[in-house]
């Protein structure tokens, strides 16, 4: 299944961005070329889109103006929004199955359609005519998209690798008549009908009350579709036969004191994070994202990082690696902690639960937080071979 979408639909996508790539340096300005950087931009936005697909059912309103899933029918929502399938809508994200002995697909789940696009957006494969190579050797070419979208492919990746959609959520908006929708934030930005921008649109307070009007829908998104976020983005995006980064620096997290462990110079920012049952620190560099240029030498469309997102506090480092300690150190802190201290200090029941229930999530976090350093220990071994 997976093939056969990237072959039918997906690879088009990119293909138009291998051609554009050929053209960019050009000084000629002709309409072929500008359809192609249309159709580059145009590509790289569905595949977010595919990403931020939400899965239909009854999502509840957060005091964070997020709209999450509804996790039990008895919760009481002050404000919910059922989402359907179709366009504008959401997909289901698991497969489902007939009860015969000889069972048959129902549905293909929308998981395997992420998992297709978040390896299209770290390949760097090329099909040419009567020219094999890169069926022989995946050195052979140099035509991923983080060729030319450093900081925007490095800033996404470190929130899909991190489980962290701010600024990645598509929007709850209503048109004309009225009727509600979900319109997804582009990855880099389009022109509405009127010539005005998709992203200031619906980022836009319409009421003035410091809050954005359009709210947020979280995206169907599970564990495995982190880790495999990292294991492409490590396969295909650390390479020494190019000038992009390494994406294994990016992944570094190491454990204090081992051999694996660096000792940065002054100049580097350090996250440190300490397994408060454990004991144990996790270190990782904290890589600040480096903006560019765009294709020839002007500017990308907005995207969530750039240099008006920055000035407003919004973007994300470059390394996951830090961003990882550094969501799992803020859930000590203001989760496990003080849950813990209630529970022995009072020793009430409901105390106790929550303690077990943030316990289990700093399982969750040191287990992710060990997969990652083991998976960048392994490319990172490879790769100085």
């Amino acid at each position: 299944y997976m093939a056969r979408l990237m072959a039918r639909r997906f690879f088009h996508m990119s293909n138009v961005y291998r051609y554009y790539l050929f053209t960019r340096q050009s000084a000629f300005r002709a309409p072929r070329y500008e359809d192609w950087e249309e159709a580059m931009y145009e590509g790289i936005n569905f595949l977010e889109r595919v990403i931020q697909a939400p899965e239909p059912g009854t999502y509840c309103l957060g005091t964070d103006n997020v709209y999450r899933i509804q996790q039990d029918p008895d919760q009481v929502c002050e404000q919910a929004y059922t989402v359907g399938l179709g366009a504008g809508q959401g997909r289901y994200y698991d497969n489902s199955w007939t009860e015969e002995y000889f069972y048959k697909a129902n549905r293909i789940g929308d998981y395997y359609t992420k998992l297709a696009a978040i390896q299209q957006l770290t390949s760097s494969s090329g099909r040419f005519v009567r020219d094999l190579s890169d069926l022989f050797d995946r050195r052979a070419f140099s035509l991923g998209y983080l060729r030319v979208f450093n900081d925007p492919l490095l800033q996404r990746f470190s929130a899909l690798v991190s489980g962290d959609h701010n600024g990645y959520r598509s929007r709850v908006v209503s048109d004309e008549t009225g009727e509600t929708f979900v319109r997804y934030m582009p990855f880099f930005d389009e022109n509405r009908a009127d010539g005005g921008s998709v992203r200031q649109w619906l980022e836009e307070d319409l009421d003035r009350d410091g809050t954005e009007d359009h709210p947020e829908i979280e995206p169907a998104w599970t564990w495995s579709l982190q880790y495999y976020s990292l294991a492409w983005a490590l396969a295909n995006w650390s390479s020494v036969n190019d000038y992009a980064p390494e994406y294994y620096r990016m992944a570094k997290i190491s454990i204090q004191g081992t051999p694996e462990d660096v000792d940065y110079p002054d100049s580097v920012t350090v996250q440190t994070f300490t397994d408060p049952e454990t004991s144990i620190t996790y270190r990782a560099p904290v890589i600040e994202p480096l903006a560019e240029g765009g294709i020839l030498n002007q500017e990308f469309p907005a995207y969530y990082g750039d240099a008006r997102s920055v000035r407003q506090g919004k973007f994300r480092n470059w390394s996951a690696g830090s961003n990882i300690l550094a969501e799992a150190e803020s859930f000590v802190n203001n989760e496990y902690t003080p849950a813990k201290q209630a529970c022995q200090t009072s020793g009430d029941a409901n105390a106790c639960d929550r303690f077990r229930r943030a316990r289990a999530g700093l399982n969750e976090r040191i287990g992710y937080i060990d997969r990652v350093r083991k998976f960048n220990r392994r490319a990172e071994l490879s790769f100085e071979l």
